[in-house]
């Protein structure tokens, strides 16, 4: 089965599947994994997400 994007791009299940568990799943086993050192941190420690609309699309050749 394949996804439309909107702007005529198809990709697979297994595509947007790889782009969601990279730039979501990621993101939140990173932060999950630095949580323990940012709390032992006496200075307030804070996470920052920086994202761009280039984030909305899920392009093959555009993801890590």
């Amino acid at each position: 089965s394949n996804f439309d994007y909107g702007g005529g791009t198809r990709e697979s299940y297994e595509s947007a599947k790889e782009c969601i568990d990279t730039n979501y799943y990621g993101t939140v086993k990173l932060t999950e994994a630095l949580l323990p050192f940012l709390r032992l941190s006496p200075h307030n420690a804070r996470i920052v997400m920086v994202s761009s609309i280039a984030g909305l699309l899920c392009v093959s050749s555009n993801t890590a």
